[in-house]
């Protein structure tokens, strides 16, 4: 029985991630963002190299 009273008396950790209450979000462009990064890596003649890019996302 006392195991029962200290388990619902522990608090409970937040789950990490996601959005948090009370937050504001913001609206981001995700279909610029999304072209701008194929247009800087992924393109005949990228701004950035392979090096960079492997470097910049932890490949």
């Amino acid at each position: 029985m006392a195991a029962v009273v200290v388990l619902t008396q522990t608090p409970r950790k937040r789950p990490w991630g996601g959005s948090v209450p009370g937050h504001k979000t913001y609206k981001r462009d995700q279909i610029a963002a999304d072209w701008q990064l194929n247009q800087d890596y992924f393109v005949e003649r990228p701004l950035y190299n392979e090096e960079h890019f492997r470097r910049k996302y932890n490949l």
